[in-house]
């Protein structure tokens, strides 16, 4: 039986970038090395954006952003469930499937390292692929 402690729900889809890379960072298995590297910042400049002592380019916010606006989307694709989204960012598989449209951009390699791999272009594709197959 689903808990309600399994499900998240961001409290508000907050412009401010900052706090929405906490929100995931709380909820999520998104470490700052991880998302430095995704956005091409040293881990200590990500680190210190976070406490307000550096500033980040304008596309590093960007990405972060997009990021933001893609794992949300994911996640009412999902129902909000945290042990599905988890599972979709970390899952890899190397079986052969057919590719179609409904297909996600990531088969092959897991969500995390797909992002990782193409930067903002396949947080763009990924969040495409979910708004394109979202029930309707």
């Amino acid at each position: 039986m689903l808990d309600h402690a399994d499900l998240i729900i961001p409290d508000v889809y907050d412009p401010d970038v900052l706090s929405a890379v906490r929100w995931l960072q709380e909820h999520l298995p998104f470490s700052d090395e991880y998302l430095a590297q995704l956005i091409g910042a040293s881990t200590g400049l990500f680190s210190e954006w976070k406490t307000g002592a550096q500033a980040l380019t304008d596309s590093q916010m960007e990405t972060l952003e997009n990021l933001s606006l893609a794992i949300n989307r994911l996640l009412s694709f999902y129902g909000f469930r945290r042990d599905l989204i988890v599972s979709v960012l970390e899952f890899h598989s190397d079986s052969p499937i057919q590719r179609s449209r409904f297909t996600p951009p990531w088969v092959g390699t897991s969500l995390k390292d797909y992002m990782l791999s193409h930067g903002a272009k396949g947080i763009a594709e990924v969040d495409d692929w979910i708004q394109d197959n979202q029930i309707r």
